[in-house]
């Protein structure tokens, strides 16, 4: 849900189910970045693949109100249990380079701009599109669930189409023969 939603793990983490609309398929994050003395609401569209993940995660809770948890919901699963994993991942990848947990949400910003999504779509998206001044303060109240939401469904697609087996086929190929950057980025991708 991380890698296809591209939100900060503290926000996602801290997420309780009566955060998460099934109806709606929305999830109400607390976005507490930046200077704000209060934690602003930020309104996350999930795709029907993540509403099913949320689905299958409902029907393990136990007593407890946390939707990402180890402990049926008592507890949340602390961040840093998600960012170890990610590094591990990535030791036992193929990649050399050293990789954080942020990298996540670099790599969808930077792929969606890739796909076409605009600059102000993908600051609403990632809760970085609260800008200052009497105007966002008073007058901007377009909450962008509609634009979020087809940039979710394009990224989503992209990815289910750089991890399909064809695709992993057609870049093993390009490598084989000496491929293009562009055959290995895809991999990566």
């Amino acid at each position: 849900m991380i890698l296809l939603a591209g939100q900060r793990f503290r926000q996602l983490l801290r997420a309780v189910w009566t955060n998460y609309d099934p109806n709606t398929q929305t999830l109400r994050l607390a976005d507490p970045k930046g200077k704000r003395l209060k934690a602003v609401d930020h309104v996350l569209p999930v795709s029907t693949s993540v509403a099913r993940e949320l689905a299958a995660l409902s029907s393990l809770r136990g007593e407890g109100d946390f939707i990402f948890s180890s402990s049926g919901g008592v507890k949340a699963i602390h961040h840093t249990t998600i960012s170890g994993e990610i590094r591990e991942v990535a030791r036992k990848g193929k990649s050399s380079a050293g990789y954080r947990p942020g990298d996540l949400r670099r790599t969808a910003e930077t792929r969606l701009q890739a796909l076409g999504v605009s600059r102000d779509v993908r600051a609403q998206l990632l809760s970085h599109g609260r800008s200052g001044g009497v105007q966002a303060e008073h007058y901007e109240r377009h909450d962008y669930v509609a634009e979020k939401t087809a940039a979710l469904a394009l990224w989503e697609r992209h990815l289910k189409g750089v991890t399909s087996p064809d695709m992993n086929k057609a870049a093993a190929a390009g490598r084989e023969i000496g491929g293009s950057a562009a055959a290995e980025s895809i991999a990566i991708a």
